[in-house]
């Protein structure tokens, strides 16, 4: 992960390096220390990196030919979905994430080092309603073997036909207030209606 990390965040700096030196105060704090971050990387860290990206290339093609496998299957994430306005989980298993490159994420990272073709399908949901993704990753330039086995997994698992209930774990929702919008003389006029709550 920590190669992805170094990679991705030290040419998003210089890919952004306008952005980030003169509109600083428009990022969100987790954008801009992520684009700090990538200004810290050496030259001699983003070598490495680069070396270590094609090792893990090399380590997928022998993987694939050893087995003859057309594509890899794994979990999308290192745990289940996690709340809508989380930007990652808080722990995972009872361990804390708090480190800005948390590794939750593992199995993706590697398809995006390495430019392969993958594709997160739904296969059911977890104890909070919350859904669990399979990722499916081929070799470069295999798309449609991903494509297909995406396919084939979705028609054997049906996860489409069977959505959650968005309430089941929900908090009791507030009361419904009646509204009532007054138009006044001018309706139609561009005036602004006015509300009330009752």
């Amino acid at each position: 992960m920590r190669t992805w990390a170094t990679i991705a965040a030290a040419e998003a700096r210089y890919a952004e390096a306008r952005e980030y030196e003169h509109r600083l105060y428009e990022m969100t704090e987790r954008a801009a220390h992520f684009m700090h971050f990538g200004g810290r990387v050496t030259a001699e860290d983003y070598v490495y990196a680069q070396f270590e990206r094609e090792r893990l290339h090399r380590a997928y093609l022998e993987l694939f030919a050893r087995t003859g496998a057309s594509v890899l299957v794994t979990p999308t994430l290192g745990c289940e979905a996690f709340p809508h306005g989380t930007n990652h989980p808080l722990t995972i298993g009872g361990v804390d994430v708090s480190a800005l490159w948390m590794d939750w994420a593992p199995f993706l990272y590697d398809a995006n080092l390495c430019g392969y073709p993958a594709a997160s399908i739904p296969i059911g949901f977890g104890d909070d309603g919350l859904p669990i993704g399979l990722q499916i990753m081929g070799l470069r330039a295999r798309d449609g073997a991903v494509l297909a086995a995406a396919e084939l997994f979705e028609a054997i698992v049906g996860a489409r036909s069977w959505p959650p209930d968005p309430w089941a774990h929900a908090a009791e929702p507030d009361p419904v207030q009646h509204v009532e919008y007054d138009a006044g003389p001018a309706a139609g006029s561009g005036d602004e209606a006015i509300a009330s709550v009752q």
